[in-house]
């Protein structure tokens, strides 16, 4: 059962941007619980770094709580902290009608990325699931990633994957054979 968590309650330590018009779509989740995740410091460092982009509407997914989730998604990130909560990240895709394998996703989908230390540690355990693994420090090689996407936004999916892996610490499993 999902729950929806009254955010206002949060004490936040950065002032979110009002996103432009025109701005993506992200939800940004982690794969477990509110307590936990919100208790993740590479989490929340990510989130304040999404939320102050005018040019990305921000929604945070926990496992038991949400945003409001916007009717139209372009883009879904996870931070992955833990092996075990890999199965989860296959429960949200499920939750969300998101194919499961990055193989059957198309154009109508948003594109799945993912983050933290468990993936850029060994990010091909997980690389079928995701279109988009973010390899080391998300301070490093967020912003560019988001630049890079708002460049090709219009594109079809596989013009998306081939700009985006041009950019630095950014891998697209799909490119790739392991």
């Amino acid at each position: 059962m999902t729950v929806t968590l009254p955010f206002s309650a949060e004490k936040r330590l950065f002032t979110a941007a009002t996103p432009n018009d025109d701005a993506a779509s992200l939800v940004f989740a982690f794969p477990n619980d509110y307590t936990i995740g919100i208790t993740s410091l590479g989490y929340q460092i990510i989130w304040a770094r999404l939320a102050q982009r005018p040019d990305l509407a921000v929604s945070r997914l926990f496992t038991d709580i949400r945003e409001p989730l916007p009717p139209a998604l372009d883009l879904l990130g996870f931070s992955m902290s833990w092996e075990l909560d890999y199965a989860n990240i296959l429960s949200v895709l499920e939750s969300l009608d998101i194919p499961t394998l990055a193989t059957d996703r198309g154009n109508e989908h948003p594109l799945v990325f993912g983050g933290g230390p468990v993936l850029t540690a060994n990010p091909e355990p997980f690389a079928a699931f995701f279109d988009i693994v973010l390899l080391g420090d998300g301070e490093v090689v967020l912003d560019a990633f988001i630049d890079a996407y708002q460049t090709v936004r219009e594109c079809d999916r596989a013009t998306q994957l081939r700009r985006l892996a041009q950019v630095p610490g950014v891998y697209v499993p799909a490119l790739y054979e392991p």
